[in-house]
C-alpha cells in the first residue's frame, strides 16, 4: 500500500510545472496554441499589431478563485510572452 502511494506521488510530482507548460508555447504559432487550448475567454488586439489571449478557469472551494493564463502573440502570429495570475501551482 505504501509502495503504491509512493509510486503515485512520484508520478504526479514529475509532471511539468505550470511555468514549464507555459514556456513550452514560446515561439509556437497562435493557431497551434488555440488548436490545443480551445478558444480563449478574452482576446485583445493592440495598436502595435500584437494580440493578447487569455484563458480563465475557476478553482478552489465553489470555484471562487479565477486562474488567468495569458499569452502575447506578435504581429506574425508567434507566441512571445506569457503570464499567469491566481493559478494553483
Amino acid at each position: 500500500m505504501y509502495l503504491l502511494a509512493a509510486c503515485l506521488f512520484a508520478l504526479v510530482s514529475c509532471g511539468p510545472t505550470l511555468k514549464e507548460a507555459m514556456d513550452s508555447w514560446l515561439n509556437h504559432s497562435e493557431s497551434d496554441l488555440v488548436s490545443s487550448w480551445g478558444a480563449p475567454n478574452k482576446v485583445l488586439d493592440t495598436r502595435d499589431g500584437k494580440r493578447i489571449l487569455t484563458w480563465e478557469s475557476r478553482w478552489g472551494d465553489y470555484g471562487k478563485n479565477i486562474c488567468k493564463k495569458t499569452f502575447t502573440v506578435d504581429e506574425k502570429g508567434i507566441v512571445r510572452q506569457w503570464s499567469y495570475n491566481n493559478c494553483p501551482l
